[in-house]
């Protein structure tokens, strides 16, 4: 169960007052109303990782800004898990599934890395020995778990392309709809159905204006990122460049 902003609140006072203190992973949405509580902790320093730059799920480390940071750990550690998967199609959930029945809890796993013959997991340090010794078996195939290091995680490579388009307004109808390619009528539904994320927050309002590096995230259809305003053409209208997430 992710930490609720409450429980954020709390670590980072505690930080404040001079302890050095963790999150477990935390998904994208807590991770960015946890960016916007640091804001109200001037005296409190902070690390995130995930295990690797572009990482979902990360964790936090808090602590007063006369720490240094490189004498904090976040306590990150890294598996492998592999099996014969030739004749058994396995998925995230899968691997997931298999973590979480040995007993861990769920925030206690970062990122799941799909890799031929298996699967790299970032997970709680402390948990490595006991995921190598108790984890044998994903959907009724056997498998086999080592310890890895950051450097051997297998990364898939972002598969993105570059859209330009030009809007009448940065609202983010009107830009969403560029950017996923329906009609503005349909973003406004996609919108007011709920189904909308800007930086992992639900937004209803179709009038929100974007900015450049915001994340609109459509369900079942990826993500959006804003790149650039890059300036307004002779008809008037915005040139925006966008990055959509394949």
């Amino acid at each position: 169960m992710e930490l609720s902003q409450a429980e954020i609140e709390d670590l980072l006072s505690r930080a404040a007052k001079g302890q050095i203190v963790r999150t477990d992973f935390l998904d994208p949405a807590a991770a960015s109303f946890t960016r916007d509580l640091l804001r109200n902790y001037p005296e409190v320093n902070y690390k995130v990782d995930g295990g690797y730059p572009s990482a979902e799920r990360v964790r936090f480390a808090f602590f007063p800004i006369y720490v240094f940071p490189e004498d904090v750990e976040l306590n990150i550690g890294f598996i492998e898990i592999t099996g014969n998967f030739k004749f058994q199609t396995v998925t995230h959930r899968d691997f997931l599934g298999a973590i979480v029945g040995t007993g861990i809890k769920r925030d206690k796993v970062g990122d799941l890395i799909l890799i031929p013959n298996g699967c790299q997991v970032v997970v709680d340090r402390d948990l490595v020995p006991y995921l190598i010794q108790q984890l044998d078996k994903v959907h009724r195939v056997s498998v086999k778990v080592k310890e890895i290091v950051r450097e051997e995680l297998l990364l898939p490579e972002a598969k993105t392309r570059e859209i330009v388009a030009f809007v009448k307004s940065l609202r983010l109808d009107s830009v969403g709809a560029s950017g996923f390619g329906i009609s503005r009528s349909q973003m406004v539904k996609e919108i007011e159905g709920q189904k909308v994320r800007v930086n992992w927050k639900l937004q209803v309002k179709p009038s929100y204006e974007v900015a450049p590096g915001d994340v609109i995230s459509l369900r079942g259809r990826g993500r959006v990122e804003v790149v650039e305003i890059a300036g307004v053409s002779k008809s008037g209208r915005n040139k925006v460049i966008l990055r959509r997430y394949l």
